[in-house]
């Protein structure tokens, strides 16, 4: 994401050192977008992550689409983790029921297969993807300090609400 200009309310906040004028940017209506439709574990995602970024102020009604596509992305995540968890053990209980040893473990087993390869590219690369979009909401540590915004005070209540709903964290998912 190098050369990506930073949001005006982010140079704002971050204060301007080089005292140049910040361009304007449209205003968009702030609040939770009303959620899309999508797969059971993308929805858990939704209300979590709702949950974490409507304190800060951050969310946007036209932050829909981007921050389902980031709920779909964990989901599938926490998906392909189970797998690989689940094929793991698989390959231990054969390999005990045929008293065998496998060289290296069950990690190197199954990345010597072309499932097991494909599974941990789709991983690696669904994983960056999921690091990117958390950013553009503030959720990783070095971009929560620079991702506020000042609009609790216009919540409704329905929002005021959405706020205070506890959370499930990833690991529940399955």
């Amino acid at each position: 994401m190098a050369g990506q200009r930073k949001p005006a309310a982010i140079r704002e906040a971050e204060g301007n050192r080089g005292k140049r004028p910040i361009p304007t940017e449209p205003e968009y209506p702030t609040g939770i977008p009303d959620r899309p439709a999508m797969s059971p574990a993308g929805q858990k995602v939704w209300d979590e992550l709702v949950g974490q970024t409507c304190a800060s102020g951050v969310l946007r009604k036209t932050d829909k689409r981007a921050l389902a596509q980031l709920c779909e992305n964990e989901a599938l995540v926490a998906e392909i983790y189970a797998g690989i968890w689940s094929t793991m053990r698989e390959i231990k209980k054969l390999a005990r029921d045929k008293k065998a040893k496998i060289p290296g473990g069950a990690f190197y087993a199954l990345v010597g297969t072309e499932k097991g390869k494909a599974a941990f590219n789709a991983l690696r690369d669904l994983a960056k993807m999921t690091g990117l979009e958390r950013q553009q909401f503030g959720l990783t540590p070095s971009s929560r300090s620079k991702v506020q915004s000042e609009v609790m005070a216009v919540m409704d209540d329905w929002e005021t609400a959405q706020c205070a709903t506890t959370s499930l964290p990833i690991r529940d998912l399955q």
